[in-house]
């Protein structure tokens, strides 16, 4: 559409006219589908780049690699026909005005959903050391999977401390007996003031969050398949997870 649109109000006049080129293209062919206003100008703003006057200019180019620039007015068409030839089958992304790593997180989030579509096609089985057979349905092998990973997952990462004595890092870096060697101490001790015990009482805690959102989902995905509550898409997409042996995005 947009190069018939092209076509017509270069054959009408004969001067071209950059700005209504823009807004025919940029605001009625595309406009009307992009419904978000930034959407919009990121749009027009792409789009003034390969559509305002510089792009006659013999030097110009649409990037810094200069594998596509404008041909020039005295090119053959065996010219036009070699440099179609030559251009990559993928356009560099500085031609979109995108950094050069943006093909990268591209390639990478493609070879992902490649390997979601191929762990999807699989069969639906479980690991080895579930004793299921083929004839189980879905929910008895998902609920299989939760008691199973019920058993084996910890609720913390340290365990509980028993008879009131501090058998957990955190409980020893905040128990009295702590306090008071960091205040006896003159200068600096390896032990007292290792910056590797915070970050590490720091990743405790994080992964004691995490260990509690497994746990809870977990169960309530137990609860769901029992039909006590109800299957929200979170708990839908743990499900399916299960069944196609993959990580769910909630504890990703």
């Amino acid at each position: 559409v947009a190069i018939k649109v092209l076509g017509n109000v270069l054959s009408a006049q004969s001067n071209i006219p950059w700005q209504t080129l823009r807004y025919l293209i940029g605001e009625v062919v595309y406009g009307g589908r992009v419904v978000d206003s930034w959407d919009r100008r990121c749009l027009n703003t792409l789009l003034y780049k390969f559509c305002n006057p510089e792009v006659l200019n013999d030097d110009f180019n649409f990037s810094t690699d200069e594998i596509c620039h404008p041909m020039t007015k005295s090119a053959s068409m065996t010219d036009y026909i070699e440099f179609i030839q030559s251009l990559p089958d993928d356009d560099p992304p500085e031609l979109l005005g995108l950094h050069p790593e943006a093909t990268r997180g591209f390639r990478e989030t493609q070879g992902q959903k490649f390997i979601d579509n191929l762990i999807a096609m699989q069969p639906r089985t479980t690991t080895t050391s579930l004793m299921i057979s083929r004839e189980h349905s879905n929910d008895e092998l998902v609920m299989e999977i939760l008691s199973d990973m019920l058993k084996r997952l910890p609720p913390s990462v340290e365990k509980e401390e028993c008879a009131g004595t501090p058998g957990t890092l955190k409980c020893i870096m905040f128990s009295p007996i702590w306090e008071s060697l960091s205040k006896d101490l003159k200068g600096y001790d390896p032990l007292i003031h290792c910056v590797l015990l915070t970050f590490l009482t720091q990743e405790i805690e994080r992964f004691d969050k995490l260990l509690f959102v497994i746990h809870k989902s977990l169960k309530d995905l137990q609860l769901a398949v029992k039909g006590e509550i109800i299957l929200t898409q979170e708990l839908e997409e743990i499900y399916d997870s299960f069944l196609n042996t993959k990580v769910p995005a909630l504890w990703q």
